[in-house]
């Protein structure tokens, strides 16, 4: 049935989500991101042309 369905899905939706948290983990100032959401507030902004975190 439809619940069976669900849960299997949800298992394996598990693993791909504690890996893409590790990719997110937070940078240090100066150092490479790809998004100023891992900046640290000290230094927010993830530069486009440089990409390091300002």
């Amino acid at each position: 049935g439809q619940l069976t369905d669900n849960r299997r899905n949800l298992q394996s939706l598990r693993k791909p989500m504690t890996l893409f948290k590790s990719l997110k983990k937070r940078v240090s100032c100066g150092d490479t991101c790809s998004s100023s959401s891992q900046c640290p507030s000290s230094c927010p902004y993830c530069t486009s042309n440089t990409s390091i975190c300002m």
